[in-house]
């Protein structure tokens, strides 16, 4: 069995998501190189990705699996007056972004704790190494 890359991947987990489509297919995979990603990424783009790899006999065919298709599935649109299944925002989040909104946002806030918290530790470790 002489093992074929099929595609490289930079994500491991969309090198995953490929083998699971291959072998739903019927066609043996295995990933190669995604503990060197999850190590050190930047190894990964030396090593040339996360590489699916599938026997020489079985490549036309995960080729063909995995080439991104053509055809647009269409879904019914809703009738009129009638809500889209999923889409519906609640009252009580709607209210909710609404102050948020309002207020300037609670992100800003997170990240300058964030940054005191990364300089006081900063600190402290530099304190600790050089007295």
């Amino acid at each position: 069995m002489a093992l074929v890359t099929v595609r490289s991947f930079r994500d491991p987990v969309a090198a995953e998501l490929a083998k699971s489509l291959l072998e739903s297919r019927g066609i043996p995979a295995f990933v190669f190189d995604q503990h060197v990603a999850g190590i050190n990424w930047f190894y990964t783009l030396a090593l040339g990705g996360v590489r699916v790899k599938v026997d020489a006999s079985d490549l036309e065919a995960a080729r063909e699996a995995l080439r991104p298709s053509a055809e647009v599935e269409l879904e019914a649109s809703p009738e009129e007056g009638e809500e889209e299944p999923g889409h519906a925002i609640p009252s009580e989040t709607a209210e909710a972004e609404e102050l948020v909104h309002e207020r300037g946002g609670y992100p800003v806030r997170a990240y300058l704790l964030a940054l005191i918290a990364f300089l006081i530790l900063w600190y402290v470790r530099n304190r600790i190494r050089y007295g």
